[in-house]
Parts: C-alpha cells; structure tokens; sequence
C-alpha cells in the first residue's frame, strides 16, 4: 500500500510511503531501518595492473577519488560492498569517509581471489559525506584491473 504524507506504523514492514525528499521507501525489519526501495551503486576502479603501494581508486571519467569522492546528497546506509579484479594478492580496497586516512570507514580483503563481496552491511553516511576508495596492495603483492562497488540505499 503506498500512501503519501501519513504517519507510518513503524513495525509494519508491508507499508510504503514517500518521505520528505520524495524517496519512496519501506521499513527494513533486519536493520530496524526506514530504507529507499531503490538502490543507488558507486563503483571505483584502475584500468590496469598495480604493484604494492597505495592508491586512491578513480571514479567516472578517470577522476581519482582523492581528488573528489562521491558527495552525497541525502543521508543513507551502505547496504552492499563487491570487489573483482582479473588477480590479486594481498590487496586491501578501504573505503574512506571525508579524507580519514587514520580510520577505516569500510573495507574488504583480497588474496589470490578474483571477487569478493558482502551484501549484510548497515554502514551509516550523512548528508555531504564524500565517500572515496583507497586501494592498499601489501609489498611484493599486486592487483589486475580492480574495480569495488558499493550499493546504497537512501534514508
């Protein structure tokens, strides 16, 4: 049932309405959250091989998060986190929060794998957060053509 502008029944996970910014959403009973029913996914990546050290990812059109990041609009929740690459070997993807390179906001391991993924998160991002990728690759390790997606969903 969708409804628009009525007080919601919090613990009614069959009941759609529209909030405030005009998302359409429904209530989560997992994450006890009010969710958008569609997804948004950023996606990061090198379009090539990298040897040890450290890099930020670059997003659409060769723009390297570092220099940028996705600005988010409205608040919401990092629901999913994928990476694949062609091969790797000890290579870390962090997900980075306002240019906090001390604390790990979110991140996923690689080792000799070629896709990894986590699809139970509740990772919380406020209005205007930049959200970057950094890829960490161990030395003497290396990664081919890595790319990492992250699914959110608006609240």
């Amino acid at each position: 049932m969708l409804r628009d502008n009525f007080q919601p029944d919090y613990g009614n996970s069959e009941q759609f309405f529209q909030n405030g910014n005009g998302v359409l959403t429904y209530f989560d009973p997992n994450r006890n959250l009010w969710l958008s029913v569609n997804r948004s996914t950023l996606t990061f990546g090198i379009n090539h091989n990298m040897i040890s050290g450290k890099r930020f990812m670059t997003m659409v059109a060769e723009i390297s998060s570092n220099n940028s990041g996705y600005v988010s609009f409205r608040s919401g929740i990092i629901t999913a986190i994928s990476a694949h690459c062609k091969e790797s070997v000890n290579t870390y993807f962090r997900i980075i929060k306002n240019n906090d390179l001390v604390n790990d906001y979110l991140n996923i391991y690689m080792d000799d794998q070629i896709s990894n993924s986590t699809d139970n998160l509740t990772v919380n991002f406020s209005n205007s957060d930049v959200l970057q990728c950094l890829i960490d690759v161990d030395p003497g390790s290396y990664v081919s053509y890595p790319t990492v997606q992250l699914e959110i969903a608006w609240t």
